[in-house]
Parts: C-alpha cells; sequence; structure tokens
C-alpha cells in the first residue's frame, strides 16, 4: 500500500518521462496507479521563467547544410525561406532549434498557409523583447508557456501540409521570421509595404551572436558546455566570462576556422594580451587550450585576440564534479533517458544544485532538473546544447527534485556527478 504523496510522485514520474519520451507503458501506468485525469498531463515547464537571452543562433544546424532559399523582403516575404542544399524533400523532418532562449507564446495549427507554427518570445539583456516564428512544421516539441534555450528542439521541418515529403502545399522548408513587436501572431507572411515590427532574420542573429561584444566591451557570460561561433578582424578582441566552482577542472578550447585567432585566460576581470594566466602560443589553424582547476567559487575570463582576421569556436567543458555524488549510465538511442539520483526523487532544503553531465563524444545528451509542485514535475533547469558535456547549476526553495539524463541523438555511456544544498 503506497501514501498519497508516494502515489502523486509516481504518477507525475510516470507522466514526466512519458511526455519526455513518450513511453508507451507510461499512460496505462498512470491510471493503475490511480492518477486522476487532473494528473493525466504533466506540466513540462509552465511554472519555468523564461531565460534572459545570452545570444542568437540560427534554428538548423549545421549551418552550411542550409540556405536561404528565400530572402526577407524578396518578393514581399517578411522572412527567409531554409532549405537543405540536398534539395527537394530531404529535409523534410529535419530539426529546428530555438534560435534564443525565450517563452514559447504559440503553438499551433495556424490554418491554410501556415500549417503548424511555433513563436517564441525573447528578452534581451536590455529588457526589450523579439519574437521569432517557426512556419510549416512537420511536428512540435513545445507547447504554450514553455521555457526554452538556444538550441533546444522545438519542431521538425515539413512542408505547411499534412503529411512531409508530398510536395503540397510547399516543397519541404522552414520559414523563419524574427519580429521586434511582440503580440503579431502569425501575420501575414508576405507584405509589400514591409511593415513595423518584422526585421531580416539573419541580420539580428549575426548582430547578436552568442560572445558579440556589448557596448561597454565587458566580458559576455558563456554557458559551460555551449559553443560560440564568432569572427573577428585584425587586432580585434572578444571577452567572455563562465562561473567555476572551486576545484572543479575546466577546459577552454578555441578552434580556429580560419586565419589565426589566439586564446587567453584568467581568473581576474584584469585578462589582456599582456595580462594572463594562460597562452598557449599557437599559430594558424592549430587548436589551443587551456586546462585549469578552479581555485575558489567565482568566475573566469576568456580573451579572443584577432593576430589575423578570423572566425572561431569556442567552447568550455568540464570533466569533473567536485564534491559530487557520482552515477554512471547507458542511454540505448535517440529519445532514451534515465532519471537519477538512480530512478529515486531526492528532498533538499533550499539552496543550490549542480549537475554535470559527460557523455561519449559524437553524441548529444542533454541534462534537465525537474522540481515537484503539488502533483506535478516542472522543469527548472536545463542545459541542451549541441554537445554531450552539459551543465546545470540551479538555486530553488526547497522541495522533492529529479535529474534526467535524455539522449537527442546517438547512444553510450555516460558519467553523471549531483550536488545538491
Amino acid at each position: 500500500m503506497i501514501s498519497s504523496f508516494e502515489r502523486a510522485a509516481a504518477c507525475c514520474y510516470v507522466k514526466a518521462r512519458s511526455a519526455l519520451v513518450q513511453l508507451a507503458w507510461a499512460m496505462p501506468l498512470a491510471a493503475q496507479l490511480g492518477c486522476g485525469a487532473g494528473e493525466a498531463e504533466a506540466d513540462l515547464g509552465s511554472a519555468a521563467q523564461a531565460l534572459v537571452t545570452d545570444g542568437f543562433d540560427y534554428p538548423i544546424a549545421p549551418r552550411e547544410q542550409y540556405y536561404n532559399a528565400q530572402d526577407f523582403e524578396t518578393d514581399c516575404h517578411l522572412g527567409e525561406d531554409w532549405n537543405a542544399v540536398t534539395g527537394g524533400e530531404s529535409d523534410c523532418g529535419h530539426a529546428v532549434y530555438a534560435v534564443a532562449n525565450g517563452s514559447v507564446v504559440y503553438a499551433g495549427d495556424a490554418g491554410s498557409g501556415w500549417g503548424r507554427v511555433v513563436i517564441v518570445r525573447h528578452t534581451l539583456p536590455d529588457s526589450s523583447e523579439v519574437e521569432s516564428l517557426y512556419a510549416h512544421l512537420d511536428s512540435m516539441h513545445v507547447s504554450v508557456d514553455d521555457a526554452v534555450t538556444r538550441g533546444q528542439l522545438i519542431g521538425t521541418i515539413g512542408d505547411g501540409g499534412g503529411a512531409c515529403g508530398d510536395g503540397y502545399p510547399y516543397h519541404a522548408h522552414l520559414h523563419l521570421e524574427l519580429r521586434t513587436v511582440t503580440g503579431l501572431g502569425a501575420g501575414p507572411g508576405y507584405d509589400c509595404s514591409t511593415p513595423d515590427g518584422w526585421t531580416d532574420p539573419s541580420t539580428f542573429i549575426d548582430e547578436h551572436r552568442p560572445g558579440s561584444p556589448s557596448s561597454d566591451g565587458s566580458a559576455v557570460p558563456i554557458a559551460v558546455g555551449s559553443i560560440v561561433s564568432e569572427w573577428l578582424s585584425v587586432g580585434e578582441e572578444r571577452r567572455y566570462s563562465f562561473p567555476m566552482t572551486s576545484g572543479q577542472e575546466y577546459t577552454v578550447q578555441l578552434t580556429p576556422l580560419s586565419g589565426d585567432p589566439d586564446l587567453y585566460t584568467h581568473n581576474a576581470p584584469s585578462i589582456s594580451t599582456s595580462d594572463w594566466l594562460c597562452r598557449p602560443f599557437l599559430g594558424g589553424l592549430d587548436v589551443e587550450t587551456c586546462t585549469f582547476t578552479a581555485p575558489w567559487d567565482g568566475t573566469n575570463y576568456v580573451l579572443v585576440h584577432g593576430y589575423t582576421a578570423a572566425s572561431y569556436d569556442l567552447q568550455v567543458t568540464t570533466t569533473t564534479c567536485a564534491g559530487c555524488g557520482s552515477y554512471t549510465g547507458y542511454l540505448d538511442g535517440d529519445g532514451e533517458s534515465d532519471w537519477h539520483p538512480n530512478n529515486e526523487p531526492y528532498y533538499a532544503d533550499a539552496g543550490t544544485h549542480r549537475g554535470v553531465l559527460v557523455g561519449p563524444a559524437d553524441t548529444d545528451f542533454d541534462l534537465e532538473l525537474y522540481r515537484l509542485d503539488g502533483e506535478a514535475w516542472s522543469r527548472v533547469a536545463s542545459s541542451t546544447s549541441v554537445f554531450s558535456s552539459e551543465e546545470v547549476v540551479y538555486t530553488g526553495d526547497s522541495g522533492y527534485y529529479l535529474w534526467s539524463v535524455l539522449s537527442f541523438s546517438g547512444s553510450g555511456s555516460y558519467e553523471l556527478g549531483l550536488s545538491r544544498p
């Protein structure tokens, strides 16, 4: 005989898992447990607060495998149409990602000519708001009020009709819009007057890429596990910062894509080309790496200097979790998930929770933290980059918590470090 709390927690656990990976056994088991009708739909994220943007990325990846088939304002077009370079219906079902952190304000069928549409509202660091629209989707992976993060899967490319791949009413593609006025709904799609509120999506994204210098030249925060793709001119400098935890090992990797960018790191904001703790002194397209153990809880700083005009990828990763409990697991493939610690929710006092996930190369594993709100599990924090290494740091109230390791793509073994208040 289980208690009412145990039943509620089990119901919410089953439904949260069902919502994430759509397991066939989940809802029958929920019924067996006696979950009420009001419990039959997991609330995954409605209580989460939308994050301020930390930059914008393109909604398709890798970017070089897609092209803009119809540009903004071409033939009165209010957006951009993105197609795979392989042509035809080959991009049917390809992933569509949120261009930035935000909150879903629309997710549904917008009618003839539109098909399935998702609209995400984004709050910029200056508190202004913009919206991104993704149209003609074959499937949607988010709902209204969901908080999303940059690079999170929100849907798949479709053709605006019921069966993707038949070329009706369009060939498969992603219609992307970027609005500087919120609340416009689906909109007309085409308008030769180019009304106020619509802007060129690529131009806006390029001007707000992760790590783009702030107006005062201060360091731009980046998330551990995420990747920043940028370019700079000769002599130009970009500064970044990320949180570090005492005793934790971090690796900062600069991968030149063209030219010769130089890497510097420091645990002080005074970082410059003459004041640094790590400088690999490599040239050309050689990958530059700095690895260190954090001496204290605080902030670490990164500087990228253009010895020549250059483009690059920058990533910060971590491979250990000082003072954390250690867990391991294996995910069989896309959509598979594990729950930790060892399938058991835990109670914690108010304070900071931390999770560090290290998965196998060439996979995309994600890490999420859930909190029990009444009788529903709500996702309160997540790290969903395109890599297998993720870190989540969340400060919250007392309550019951549960971690999820989810395979967006790939299979293999992983290590997970967890700490709690």
